[in-house]
Protein backbone atom coordinates (compact mmCIF):
# COMPACT_ATOMS: atom_id res chain seq x y z
CA UNK A 1 0.00 0.00 0.00
CA UNK A 2 1.26 3.51 -0.78
CA UNK A 3 0.64 6.60 1.29
CA UNK A 4 1.56 10.00 -0.09
CA UNK A 5 2.20 12.25 2.94
CA UNK A 6 1.71 15.95 2.19
CA UNK A 7 1.28 17.58 5.61
CA UNK A 8 3.82 19.64 7.61
CA UNK A 9 6.01 17.58 9.93
CA UNK A 10 6.63 17.47 12.83
CA UNK A 11 3.18 18.53 14.09
CA UNK A 12 0.34 17.46 16.33
CA UNK A 13 -0.39 14.67 13.83
CA UNK A 14 3.00 13.03 14.36
CA UNK A 15 1.82 10.42 16.88
CA UNK A 16 -1.18 9.50 14.73
CA UNK A 17 0.95 9.23 11.58
CA UNK A 18 3.56 7.18 13.42
CA UNK A 19 0.95 4.56 14.30
CA UNK A 20 -0.58 4.67 10.83
CA UNK A 21 2.64 4.43 8.86
CA UNK A 22 4.16 1.73 11.03
CA UNK A 23 1.25 -0.51 10.07
CA UNK A 24 1.93 -0.19 6.33
CA UNK A 25 4.30 -2.51 4.45
CA UNK A 26 5.49 0.36 2.23
CA UNK A 27 5.06 4.10 1.97
CA UNK A 28 5.95 6.78 -0.57
CA UNK A 29 7.57 9.81 1.05
CA UNK A 30 8.05 12.85 -1.23
CA UNK A 31 11.06 14.88 -0.15
CA UNK A 32 10.77 18.63 0.51
CA UNK A 33 11.31 21.23 -2.20
CA UNK A 34 13.45 23.32 0.14
CA UNK A 35 16.46 22.20 2.18
CA UNK A 36 14.60 21.47 5.45
CA UNK A 37 16.84 18.50 6.13
CA UNK A 38 16.47 18.54 9.95
CA UNK A 39 12.68 18.30 9.60
CA UNK A 40 13.03 15.50 7.09
CA UNK A 41 15.42 13.62 9.37
CA UNK A 42 12.91 13.92 12.21
CA UNK A 43 10.06 12.68 10.04
CA UNK A 44 12.02 9.69 8.76
CA UNK A 45 13.44 8.72 12.13
CA UNK A 46 10.27 9.10 14.19
CA UNK A 47 7.60 8.09 11.69
CA UNK A 48 9.09 5.92 8.95
CA UNK A 49 11.42 3.66 10.88
CA UNK A 50 9.20 0.57 10.88
CA UNK A 51 8.36 0.11 7.22
CA UNK A 52 9.87 0.13 3.76
CA UNK A 53 10.20 3.62 2.31
CA UNK A 54 10.18 4.81 -1.30
CA UNK A 55 11.38 8.39 -1.57
CA UNK A 56 12.18 10.79 -4.42
CA UNK A 57 15.68 12.26 -4.11
CA UNK A 58 17.87 13.74 -6.82
CA UNK A 59 21.62 13.56 -7.47
CA UNK A 60 23.71 16.24 -5.69
CA UNK A 61 24.14 18.64 -8.60
CA UNK A 62 26.87 20.72 -7.02
CA UNK A 63 28.87 17.46 -7.19
CA UNK A 64 27.65 16.39 -10.64
CA UNK A 65 28.71 19.76 -12.09
CA UNK A 66 31.93 20.09 -10.03
CA UNK A 67 30.52 23.16 -8.29
CA UNK A 68 29.61 24.96 -11.52
CA UNK A 69 25.91 25.05 -10.60
CA UNK A 70 25.86 25.54 -6.82
CA UNK A 71 22.34 26.95 -6.46
CA UNK A 72 20.03 24.03 -7.30
CA UNK A 73 19.06 23.87 -3.64
CA UNK A 74 15.97 21.70 -3.85
CA UNK A 75 17.83 18.97 -5.75
CA UNK A 76 20.79 19.10 -3.38
CA UNK A 77 18.48 18.94 -0.35
CA UNK A 78 16.82 15.84 -1.81
CA UNK A 79 20.28 14.30 -2.22
CA UNK A 80 20.94 14.99 1.47
CA UNK A 81 17.72 13.15 2.33
CA UNK A 82 19.00 10.10 0.44
CA UNK A 83 22.34 10.35 2.25
CA UNK A 84 20.55 10.41 5.59
CA UNK A 85 18.23 7.51 4.79
CA UNK A 86 21.23 5.38 3.86
CA UNK A 87 22.57 5.84 7.40
CA UNK A 88 19.43 4.24 8.87
CA UNK A 89 18.50 0.58 9.15
CA UNK A 90 15.55 1.30 6.89
CA UNK A 91 14.70 -0.73 3.77
CA UNK A 92 14.52 1.96 1.09
CA UNK A 93 14.31 2.49 -2.64
CA UNK A 94 15.05 5.84 -4.25
CA UNK A 95 12.64 6.78 -7.03
CA UNK A 96 14.00 9.73 -8.98
CA UNK A 97 11.42 11.37 -11.29
CA UNK A 98 12.76 12.85 -14.50
CA UNK A 99 12.06 16.17 -16.21
CA UNK A 100 8.32 16.76 -15.88
CA UNK A 101 6.67 16.90 -19.28
CA UNK A 102 4.07 19.25 -17.78
CA UNK A 103 6.84 21.90 -17.69
CA UNK A 104 6.73 22.16 -21.47
CA UNK A 105 3.24 23.05 -22.81
CA UNK A 106 2.07 26.54 -21.91
CA UNK A 107 5.31 27.39 -20.10
CA UNK A 108 8.30 26.64 -22.33
CA UNK A 109 6.24 25.99 -25.49
CA UNK A 110 3.69 28.61 -26.41
CA UNK A 111 2.76 31.15 -29.12
CA UNK A 112 5.12 34.11 -29.34
CA UNK A 113 4.99 37.51 -31.04
CA UNK A 114 4.92 38.97 -33.57
CA UNK A 115 3.13 36.27 -35.59
CA UNK A 116 2.13 33.94 -32.71
CA UNK A 117 4.31 31.12 -34.03
CA UNK A 118 4.72 28.36 -31.46
CA UNK A 119 8.13 28.72 -29.83
CA UNK A 120 9.95 26.37 -27.50
CA UNK A 121 12.14 28.63 -25.35
CA UNK A 122 14.82 27.31 -23.00
CA UNK A 123 18.11 28.75 -21.67
CA UNK A 124 20.06 25.81 -23.12
CA UNK A 125 20.89 24.47 -26.60
CA UNK A 126 18.15 22.54 -28.40
CA UNK A 127 20.47 19.51 -28.44
CA UNK A 128 20.39 19.23 -24.62
CA UNK A 129 19.03 15.82 -23.48
CA UNK A 130 16.11 15.73 -21.04
CA UNK A 131 14.87 12.50 -19.38
CA UNK A 132 11.16 13.11 -19.89
CA UNK A 133 8.66 11.94 -17.28
CA UNK A 134 4.85 11.98 -17.42
CA UNK A 135 3.98 12.19 -13.73
CA UNK A 136 0.23 11.72 -14.21
CA UNK A 137 0.45 8.56 -16.33
CA UNK A 138 3.75 6.93 -15.32
CA UNK A 139 4.37 7.39 -11.60
CA UNK A 140 2.26 4.39 -10.63
CA UNK A 141 3.96 2.19 -13.21
CA UNK A 142 7.40 2.87 -11.78
CA UNK A 143 6.23 2.46 -8.17
CA UNK A 144 4.47 -0.81 -9.03
CA UNK A 145 7.66 -2.02 -10.67
CA UNK A 146 9.60 -1.17 -7.50
CA UNK A 147 7.16 -3.00 -5.24
CA UNK A 148 6.90 -6.04 -7.51
CA UNK A 149 10.70 -6.29 -7.72
CA UNK A 150 11.53 -5.56 -4.10
CA UNK A 151 14.66 -7.71 -3.90
CA UNK A 152 16.10 -6.08 -7.03
CA UNK A 153 15.31 -2.50 -6.08
CA UNK A 154 16.06 -2.24 -2.36
CA UNK A 155 18.85 0.27 -1.82
CA UNK A 156 18.84 1.20 -5.52
CA UNK A 157 17.94 4.31 -7.47
CA UNK A 158 15.11 3.89 -9.97
CA UNK A 159 15.20 6.65 -12.58
CA UNK A 160 11.72 7.81 -13.54
CA UNK A 161 12.00 8.54 -17.24
CA UNK A 162 11.26 6.62 -20.42
CA UNK A 163 13.90 8.14 -22.69
CA UNK A 164 16.33 11.02 -23.11
CA UNK A 165 14.85 13.47 -25.63
CA UNK A 166 16.55 16.53 -27.06
CA UNK A 167 14.43 19.64 -27.36
CA UNK A 168 14.80 19.35 -31.13
CA UNK A 169 12.98 16.01 -30.83
CA UNK A 170 10.33 17.54 -28.57
CA UNK A 171 9.67 20.25 -31.16
CA UNK A 172 9.60 17.73 -34.04
CA UNK A 173 7.05 15.66 -32.12
CA UNK A 174 4.90 18.75 -31.63
CA UNK A 175 5.06 19.54 -35.36
CA UNK A 176 3.99 16.00 -36.27
CA UNK A 177 1.15 16.00 -33.76
CA UNK A 178 -0.11 19.45 -34.80
CA UNK A 179 0.99 19.94 -38.43
CA UNK A 180 -1.14 23.01 -39.06
CA UNK A 181 -0.32 25.14 -35.99
CA UNK A 182 3.16 23.64 -35.74
CA UNK A 183 4.34 24.33 -39.28
CA UNK A 184 6.19 27.47 -38.18
CA UNK A 185 7.18 26.19 -34.73
CA UNK A 186 10.71 27.13 -33.74
CA UNK A 187 13.26 26.80 -30.97
CA UNK A 188 14.74 29.82 -29.22
CA UNK A 189 17.74 29.54 -26.93
CA UNK A 190 17.17 32.26 -24.34
CA UNK A 191 20.28 34.06 -23.03
CA UNK A 192 20.72 33.32 -19.33
CA UNK A 193 20.25 36.87 -18.08
CA UNK A 194 17.12 37.37 -20.19
CA UNK A 195 15.68 34.08 -18.91
CA UNK A 196 16.39 35.10 -15.33
CA UNK A 197 14.90 38.54 -15.97
CA UNK A 198 11.75 36.95 -17.36
CA UNK A 199 11.33 34.94 -14.14
CA UNK A 200 11.93 37.89 -11.82
CA UNK A 201 9.57 39.95 -13.98
CA UNK A 202 6.85 37.43 -13.11
CA UNK A 203 7.46 38.12 -9.42
CA UNK A 204 9.93 35.34 -8.64
CA UNK A 205 12.60 36.29 -6.06
CA UNK A 206 16.10 36.64 -7.45
CA UNK A 207 17.47 33.60 -5.58
CA UNK A 208 14.64 31.42 -6.90
CA UNK A 209 15.16 32.64 -10.47
CA UNK A 210 18.86 31.74 -10.23
CA UNK A 211 17.92 28.27 -9.00
CA UNK A 212 15.43 27.67 -11.84
CA UNK A 213 17.98 28.87 -14.39
CA UNK A 214 20.68 26.55 -13.02
CA UNK A 215 18.14 23.71 -12.81
CA UNK A 216 17.56 24.09 -16.55
CA UNK A 217 21.26 24.51 -17.31
CA UNK A 218 22.19 21.24 -15.65
CA UNK A 219 20.34 19.37 -18.43
CA UNK A 220 23.21 20.46 -20.67
CA UNK A 221 25.98 20.87 -18.06
CA UNK A 222 26.44 17.64 -16.14
CA UNK A 223 23.12 16.03 -16.98
CA UNK A 224 19.86 15.64 -15.06
CA UNK A 225 20.96 12.22 -13.77
CA UNK A 226 24.64 12.90 -14.25
CA UNK A 227 24.50 11.01 -17.56
CA UNK A 228 23.22 7.77 -16.03
CA UNK A 229 21.49 5.38 -18.42
CA UNK A 230 17.81 4.49 -18.06
CA UNK A 231 17.80 0.85 -19.22
CA UNK A 232 17.95 -0.84 -15.81
CA UNK A 233 15.22 1.34 -14.31
CA UNK A 234 12.98 0.71 -17.31
CA UNK A 235 13.56 -3.04 -17.11
CA UNK A 236 12.06 -3.01 -13.61
CA UNK A 237 8.87 -1.24 -14.69
CA UNK A 238 8.57 -2.04 -18.41
CA UNK A 239 5.86 -4.73 -18.00
CA UNK A 240 3.54 -2.01 -16.67
CA UNK A 241 3.96 0.31 -19.65
CA UNK A 242 1.79 0.09 -22.75
CA UNK A 243 4.24 0.88 -25.49
CA UNK A 244 3.07 2.50 -28.72
CA UNK A 245 5.53 2.27 -31.61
Amino acid sequence: MLLNVRIPLPSSQTLFLSSLLSALPSSLLPTPLQPHVPTTKYALNKIQRHNETITDPNPPHHTVTNGKLPNVYHFDSKAKVEEYIRTLSLPSTFFMPGFYMSNIPGQSLRPSPPNNAWTLSMPIPSSAPAPLFSAFTDTGKFIKGILNNRSQTLGKRVLGATKYYTFDEVLDTFKKAYPEVGKEAQYFEVPHEIYKGFLTGMGMPDFAAVEVLENMRLLNEGGYYGGEELEWSLSVSLPFFFLVV
